[in-house]
This record gives structure tokens, C-alpha cells and sequence, in this order.
């Protein structure tokens, strides 16, 4: 070719380089994955991957089945690009922000979300308030550059969420814009750009367990005329004329809390978003959904709140079960509160997603008795308990890690089992030999005073114990005979003040003497019994019979004459003890002790304000026994509820065992040589003896293993019985 043409050879060489960089950089050349969770909606009711959520499912004879129980998760992906407020959300051990890390942490989180029944999750393209209300909102968080493009952190973040989110079989209602970031973009084209690039994203992927929000509360503060409630519907629309392949995606959008949706929104949506913030009465959810249906466009359409800050998960009326009453889905909404800490809070960054606070706990307890715990199947799970022998898995059947309980086994010694889902599941050593508790023979002598409470033996655990010894009354006239104000509470909870000078309540002394006079007065005078015939009279026949017990527990460890009412079990035994805690007093279909009085036991530590004793001796009954130590021997670090050891709150501010669940709680004896811990959020009860552990922290770390057997374990979701 002559030297003329050059020119336009090299001109269009560029042009196809260009091209070829046009066509790789393309986002609909992304492959699809194959996808395994598909949302559709038929009706009033969600369906996953065609058959309905929750499936053949009722809770005190209400539908739950076709619902979309779901909890606000906005923070997933979150970032801030000011530099002024940046700082602002620094984890309190790096002392910086990273984002990375908390996608991770979020999507570590997710499995055990998901075990609990929760197939729904809210997340946002522009966040949500990380402080959960405030007026002003200087951060920038947001997926969109001004003009409408997506940012490719964010949406790398998002892919990996989504992508677990299909795996587990979670759907994800996913958020546009939020009012406070969406003057991130520049005008209504950029709206308009943003919204298409974000759905042809979603397509270019293959996801199908998304539903869309256009936007979080159409109604608050936007600054674009297109995300306001007069025009949100265009944007609606918008979604919904987006296809690919004949299919699209499910959109909708919410009001701020109380608003039922306008016409427009109605008629246009596939699905409607309420929220319950600012509904304090339960009653009020029940109408807004009736109002809703009443709406001129509503035809049969699910109904969902995903927000709502209102709690009281542990009452008979709360926001929950007033939607569940209207036939409802509702969503959990939860921040970091007024001088709450680290473990609080959803919304609020940083967030410790795998934390469970008292609030959360609440919500994911609720939502396991409801669902089941999973929801998936066509009934709910049957509890299981053990016969005259206890049922086996393997640790990969109960989604343990077999080489994590093999580490687990060789930190603690001693001889020990595992029980998760009411099977046996692992052990080590002779778990069929009895051998003494020590101290954590305690909670089992506290049941048999929750035994006399439900029988209506004991008016209330306050009662007075001198109506029963009466020898209280002449102890101690110089201290005011203040042994006559001991109450049963504080005999089992260790703040009697028996033997030291303080008075009733005044301070916590962990005492033998304490344990032996509760003993003695609770089995001699109430249950009237003696020592040789503790075991045939109230042990076997009141407890150990009815657990169906195989190794003969005992109250005379050491025999009739040594420290009567020290314990000698088996693990296996234990195991079953812990068992019927867990179940809250019931075992295989029965009552044993009123689920109230169970629960109670283990979730009221003492407050740690209440000091521990000065140890200073005061009179004691004449020739008054100690069940086998002295006095004084340990504070309760705000963790001692009944005699259970609890994971609560020292006085320094430091969780008891800062790396199990918040819901563990245990009998411990000699350190925690001796111990039956449960765990209710993973199901699992573990009891071991003659073991390693002496100290809190190696307790922490025998936990901490424990939780992570359950999280390395495979992927597979497995559906536990529920507590």
C-alpha cells in the first residue's frame, strides 16, 4: 500500500482497538452465574423458587406461609468518601474505617441469620443513617458518581453479598436511593442513568432473589423532584419496562413510619414496603395494613414492613405479631443507641455483625419460634430429646466441623460430649462415669425451688426464708437481726449475706455455708426428706427419672455423711439437664417446669453494681456445714443469674466470654473444670469434666471454639429444632 493510505490504515486500527476496548469493558458481556434462589410472587404471597416461603407454616394459628420476614441491613456495603467525617466510624481496635472489612464480617454473619428463619435483608446503593436519625447527613456514602455511573467498590462489595445471599437462599430487597446522599447525583438524568445502570447490573449478573426499592421513604427530605411520592411512580415504571429475556425485576417503594402508600404508588408497585417507625401501638400496624388493602389500585399484592424500631419481643403484643395478625411481613430495624456499645445496632457503623445484643437476641428468638428456625420446611421441625438413650449425628449432620471439636477436645481434656439439635453428636472419654459437679451442682438445686414455685408450694421467690428456719430470728441482734430478711432469691443467687456482716441483698458473697443452708433448708424443711433418702424422695422422682437419666445421678457424691447434696453425674446426664433448659423447661412434649421460671433463671444476672462481700464473718446458725469450701471465693463480674453463670457485663465494661454468644450461660464448678455450657442460638449443650480449664478465659477460648466449629462448617443449611 502507498504511502497515502497509511493514515487511514492507522486510523482505523485505533478505531477497532477502541472497540475491542468498548466491548470488553462492557457490563452486559459479564457472564451470568448460574443462580439458585429465584423470588417471585403470586398473590399476597412470596414464593421461592416456586414453592411458598415458609411453606405449610402457621404460628398460633396464624398464616405465616408466603411471608418475607426480614431485617434491615443497609450498611453492608457502606462507605464514607469525606475525609472530614470519615473518622467518625473507626472500629475501636484499629482505631480506622474499612470498608472491606465490613462486607466481610457481614457476609460471615449471614449463615446464622439464615438459621434462624430469616430469608429477607435490606440493603441500600446509598446506605442508610449510620447514627439511625439525625438531621443532617455530611457523609457520603453512595454506589452512584454524580453523573449516574456506579462505582466499582461498592458494587464489588454488593456482588459478594448477593452472590452468598443466592447460596444460603436469602432474598435481598435491594435499595436506590436513600434522602440525605441522593444529592450525590447531579440532576434528574443522573436519577434516571443511575437507576438504569443499577438494574442492567443485577441483569448482566443473573441475580433473581432481588426485589427492587426505588427508595427509602419516598416522602423524607429528597432533594429530586423523580424520588418524591407525586412522581416515585415514574421511576417505578421505569423499573418494571427494564427487561431482559422476558423477565424483570419485582419493585416497589416505602413511606416514611405510619404512612400507608398513595394511589400512584399502589397501582404501580408489585409489592408494598411499610414501616413501623413511630407506631408505638401494635394495634396501629394491624390498621395500616387494613388501610393499605382499602387503598383505590390495591389488588391481592404481598404487604411488608421492612423498618421498624419497635421491640418488645419478649411481650404478647408487639409490632411483629400485630403484622403476622394482619398477614404481614415484617422487618427488624436496629441501631446503636444512647450509650449503647459496640455489640448494638444494625444501622449504626461500625457495625459487629456477628454480634448478638439482648435487642437482637430478641428479634432472632421470636423469629426461630415462628419460623421453626429456617422455614423451609413443609412442617415445622419436631423438638428432639433423648429416650432411654440419646439419639446420634455425626458432627457434619449437626453442621459441626469435626477437626474444630478435635482441637476443641484437646484444649479443654478431661473427658466431655456435645449435644446439638438434641442429638449427641461428639464426645471424648468416659461420658458414662459419674464423678462429683462441684459447683455446678448449683443450678440443679435451684430447680427444685423453681419446682416449688411453680407448684404454688412457694408464693414467689422473695418469700421470707425465716418462715421456714426459724432460727434466722436470733441471729446477729447487733447487726439487727438481718438474716430474717433473707429471701429464697437471694440464697440462690448468692447475695444472702449469710455469715458476713452486710446486709440481705447488700453485697454478693459465693459461699459454701450460702449453698449448704439453702440446701439443707430447701430438701430437710420444705421437701421434708433426709440426707440418706434425698435421691429416692426428690432427685430420681422430681427430675432425673423424667430426663430418663442412665447413670444414676446422686445427691451423696461423697456418701450421707460428707457433704450431702454435692452431685455426681455423668456427662451424658448433664447433657441432658442443659437440655431441658435450653427447651425451656419442657422435655418430649411435657411441662417439667413453666417455661417462664426456666427462662428466668438464666437471664438475670446480678447488676454489677452490687459489690462483692468485705468478708467480714458474722454469725452463722450453731454447727452450720459448708457444702465444701468456705466464703468470699469469687465476685460475679454482673454475670450470676440463679446460679447459672451468664455471659454479661463486668464492672470494667468486659463481657464475661467476649467471644461466644451473648445467649451462653453455664454451671461451672473448680474454675470450670467441671461445666454444662449451652449456647441456645447454635442449640447446643456441651458438658465436659476433669478438664484443663481453670480460669474465665480459658472458658472464652473453649467457647470461642466451640462457635467456630459451627461457622468453618460447610455450606449447607441445615434446620435445627427450636428452643
Amino acid at each position: 500500500m502507498s504511502f497515502p493510505y497509511r493514515p487511514c490504515l492507522f486510523l482505523l486500527c485505533l478505531l477497532l482497538w477502541v472497540a475491542g476496548l468498548l466491548i470488553t469493558e462492557t457490563p452486559a458481556q459479564v457472564k451470568p452465574k448460574h443462580r439458585k434462589t429465584e423470588v417471585t410472587i403470586k398473590g399476597e404471597m412470596f414464593y421461592m423458587n416456586g414453592q411458598p416461603t415458609y411453606k405449610g407454616q402457621t404460628w398460633r394459628g396464624k398464616k405465616i406461609e408466603g411471608l418475607l420476614f426480614n431485617s434491615r441491613m443497609v450498611q453492608a456495603i457502606f462507605d464514607d468518601l469525606n475525609p472530614q467525617t470519615v473518622r467518625l466510624w473507626a472500629y475501636p481496635d484499629t482505631k480506622k474505617w474499612d470498608p472491606e472489612r465490613n462486607t466481610r464480617e457481614f457476609i460471615a454473619a449471614m449463615p446464622s441469620w439464615r438459621r434462624h428463619g430469616l430469608l429477607g435483608m435490606t440493603l441500600n446503593l446509598q446506605g442508610g443513617n449510620p447514627q439511625g436519625y439525625s438531621s443532617k447527613q455530611p457523609w457520603h456514602n453512595s454506589a452512584f458518581k454524580a453523573d449516574g455511573s456506579l462505582r466499582a467498590d461498592y458494587m464489588s462489595r454488593l456482588e459478594r453479598v448477593l452472590d452468598r445471599a443466592d447460596e444460603l437462599g436469602t432474598v435481598v430487597i435491594l435499595g436506590l436511593f436513600y434522602f440525605g446522599q441522593d444529592e450525590r447525583l447531579k440532576d434528574e438524568e443522573a436519577v434516571k442513568r443511575g437507576l438504569d445502570n443499577a438494574i442492567d447490573w443485577l441483569f448482566d449478573r443473573g441475580y433473581r432473589n432481588v426485589l427492587i426499592e426505588v427508595n427509602n421513604e419516598c416522602n423524607i427530605r429528597y432533594d429530586h423532584d423523580i424520588l418524591k411520592p407525586k412522581r416515585i411512580h415514574e421511576l417505578i415504571e421505569r423499573v418494571k419496562g427494564r427487561t431482559r429475556d422476558g423477565r424483570r425485576f419485582l419493585v416497589g417503594t416505602s413511606y416514611g413510619g405510619g404512612v400507608v402508600p398513595k394511589e400512584n404508588v399502589v397501582r404501580a408497585s408489585d409489592f408494598l414496603l411499610l414501616h413501623g417507625n413511630g407506631v408505638k401501638d401494635p394495634a396501629r400496624i394491624a390498621a395500616m395494613v387494613r388501610q393499605t388493602r382499602q387503598t383505590p389500585g390495591y389488588r391481592s399484592m404481598p404487604i411488608l414492613f421492612n423498618e421498624d424500631d419497635h421491640y418488645d419481643f419478649d411481650q404478647p403484643k408487639n409490632n411483629f405479631i400485630a403484622a403476622i395478625g394482619a398477614y404481614a411481613s415484617w422487618g427488624f430495624f436496629d441501631y446503636r443507641m444512647k450509650g449503647e456499645g459496640f455489640d448494638d445496632g444494625y444501622q449504626s457503623v461500625p457495625v459487629k455483625w456477628g454480634a448478638m445484643s439482648p435487642r437482637k437476641l430478641g428479634f432472632f428468638r421470636l423469629l426461630s419460634e415462628i419460623t421453626g428456625e429456617g422455614g423451609m420446611s413443609s412442617s415445622p421441625p419436631r423438638r428432639v430429646f433423648p429416650g432411654k438413650a440419646w439419639a446420634k449425628k455425626t458432627p457434619d449432620q449437626a453442621g459441626l466441623e469435626a477437626a474444630k471439636l478435635d482441637a476443641f477436645r484437646d484444649f479443654v481434656g478431661g473427658r466431655g460430649c456435645v449435644v446439638r439439635g438434641g442429638y449427641l453428636v461428639y464426645s471424648w472419654g468416659d461420658i458414662t462415669r459419674r464423678a462429683d459437679a462441684a459447683s455446678a451442682f448449683k443450678p440443679w438445686l435451684v430447680h427444685f425451688l423453681l419446682l416449688l414455685l411453680d407448684q404454688g408450694v412457694l408464693k414467689n421467690y422473695d418469700e421470707p426464708v425465716v418462715v421456714w428456719e426459724p432460727r434466722l430470728n436470733q441471729l446477729n441482734p447487733h447487726l439487727g437481726f438481718k438474716d430474717r430478711k433473707i429471701t429464697w432469691r437471694q440464697l440462690a443467687c448468692q447475695t444472702s449475706c449469710y455469715g458476713v456482716q452486710e446486709a440481705p441483698g447488700e453485697a454478693f458473697d459465693y459461699s459454701d455455708y450460702n449453698m449448704a443452708f439453702f440446701f439443707d433448708t430447701l430438701c430437710l424443711k420444705i421437701h421434708k426428706t433426709s440426707y440418706a433418702k434425698i435421691d429416692a424422695d426428690i432427685l430420681h422422682p422430681k427430675l432425673t427419672d423424667l430426663l430418663q437419666c442412665q447413670d444414676n445421678p446422686t445427691f451423696l457424691a461423697f456418701g450421707a455423711k460428707d457433704r450431702p447434696g454435692r452431685l455426681a453425674v455423668s456427662l451424658r446426664d448433664s447433657c441432658r439437664f442443659g437440655l431441658l433448659y435450653l427447651r425451656k423447661g419442657e422435655w418430649n412434649g411435657k411441662q417439667l417446669i413453666s417455661g417462664k421460671l426456666a427462662a428466668m433463671a438464666v437471664t438475670n444476672p446480678l447488676p454489677n453494681t452490687i459489690p462483692r462481700t468485705q468478708g467480714k464473718k458474722a454469725d452463722m446458725i450453731a454447727g452450720q456445714r459448708s457444702i465444701g469450701g468456705g466464703n468470699n471465693q469469687t465476685d460475679h463480674f454482673g454475670s450470676y443469674s440463679f446460679a447459672w453463670w451468664t455471659n454479661g457485663v463486668d464492672r470494667d465494661g468486659k463481657r464475661h466470654w467476649p467471644d461466644a454468644p451473648l445467649d451462653t450461660y453455664g454451671a461451672l464448678g473448680h474454675g470450670g473444670m467441671r461445666a454444662t455450657l449451652v449456647i441456645p442460638s447454635l442449640d447446643l449443650v456441651v458438658s465436659w469434666n476433669d478438664a484443663k480449664i481453670n480460669s474465665r478465659s480459658m472458658q472464652n477460648r473453649a467457647l470461642k471454639m466451640l462457635v467456630e466449629a459451627r461457622e468453618f462448617a460447610g455450606k449447607k443449611i441445615e434446620i435445627l429444632a427450636p428452643n
